[in-house]
């Protein structure tokens, strides 16, 4: 789940057709490196994005794990160009944050008698959003659950446990052991 912040600032600022404009740009950063470590996109969500990394073999968990956490680090990095080309075209910077968590979710088309929308559903979804408001409170840019972290196999920084709404056991956090503090 990532999520950009300052969207409502940005968009009083910049208006409606600047905001989709950066928008797609945003989204640009975060669907290259998705695409790039074989996630999908889901859903956008206003400035929100929903991905998933789906698992077909459970022998390939690690794996895919690792995918979804290369590309987390990869759309960091391909905000910093779109930041620096922000900067040569006098626009503000943004940032975005997020979350990691692994778990099950059911999938398939929700919606009414005449509007469908394939979609993801459960508390793994629930969890990786709340995951992600944290990035915010805890100033790093990428939060993974310890179910994510553990199933990743890639050097993590434990960043302690923390009570996450709608969960009902604190959840440990981390975050790339290599991205800036």
């Amino acid at each position: 789940m990532a999520d950009l912040r300052s969207f409502t600032h940005l968009s009083e600022q910049l208006g409606e057709i600047a905001m989709v404009d950066l928008l797609n740009r945003y989204f640009d950063t975060l669907g290259d490196a998705i695409a790039a470590h074989d996630g999908q996109i889901l859903k956008f969500m206003g400035d929100g994005l929903l991905a998933v990394f789906p698992i077909n073999d459970p022998a390939q968990r690690h794996a895919v794990h690792a995918q979804a956490l290369a590309a987390a680090l990869a759309a960091r990095a391909n905000l910093a160009t779109l930041n620096a080309a922000l900067a040569r075209e006098g626009k503000p910077a943004i940032d975005f944050g997020i979350g990691l968590h692994a778990g099950t979710v059911a999938f398939g088309n929700i919606g009414t008698k005449t509007r469908l929308d394939f979609t993801v559903i459960g508390p793994a979804v629930n969890q990786a959003s709340r995951i992600q408001d944290l990035t915010k409170e805890l100033r790093v840019p990428i939060l993974a659950s310890g179910d994510f972290a553990e199933a990743a196999d890639v050097g993590m920084r434990h960043l302690g446990a923390r009570s996450v709404r709608g969960v009902a056991a604190p959840v440990d956090l981390f975050a790339p052991a290599d991205a800036p503090h």
